[in-house]
């Protein structure tokens, strides 16, 4: 898989700066989950862009408190919304149209569970609404950087400014 590359897409909480590689993302809402792709961050980007063109930003509301996943992470959900499974859905046909592959079939597409992941000091609180501007193109297992993240693309909601920012810099610790 040398000539693929491994990729999700999130939703913004917290502001990310493209081109920024971290270990462990700031608050965000996973989109789309790992997925595999042959095609680079650029001409990906463009093809979602045209998906989120006119797309208004998103409201995520956190209305319960959960442990997710094999490790069992503290995290909030997020209330489906129709804007929210709307986006989802139109990016998981998409995808599936480009031949991507996902790390986890069963959580994508209607199988995809809306949360927001707590931080140590970090976490969007029962209750309460974000307005997400953002959708994030996020590249993992990066060679020489397997276990960081790197943010490739920032995709604004809705399209006031240029659409996307892009990133073709080597990730920097």
């Amino acid at each position: 898989m040398a000539d693929r590359h491994c990729y999700l897409f999130t939703l913004e909480v917290e502001p990310l700066k493209v081109g920024a590689t971290y270990d462990e993302l700031p608050l965000h809402c996973t989109l789309m989950p790992r997925f595999w792709s042959s095609l680079g961050a650029v001409e990906l980007g463009s093809k979602v862009q045209k998906l989120l063109d006119n797309r208004p930003p998103v409201v995520l509301r956190a209305y319960e408190s959960t442990l997710l996943g094999p490790k069992q992470v503290a995290a909030n959900l997020i209330e489906l919304t129709n804007e929210l499974s709307s986006l989802n859905m139109s990016l998981y046909e998409l995808l599936n149209e480009l031949g991507v592959t996902y790390d986890n079939p069963a959580w994508v597409g209607k199988g995809h569970i809306f949360h927001v992941t707590e931080r140590e000091h970090e976490k969007l609180e029962i209750g309460t609404t974000h307005l997400s501007k953002a959708v994030y193109l996020i590249e993992v297992k990066v060679p020489g950087y397997e276990h960081k993240r790197v943010v490739r693309q920032r995709f604004r909601l809705p399209r006031t400014q240029p659409l996307v920012e892009t990133s073709r810099a080597t990730p920097a610790s």
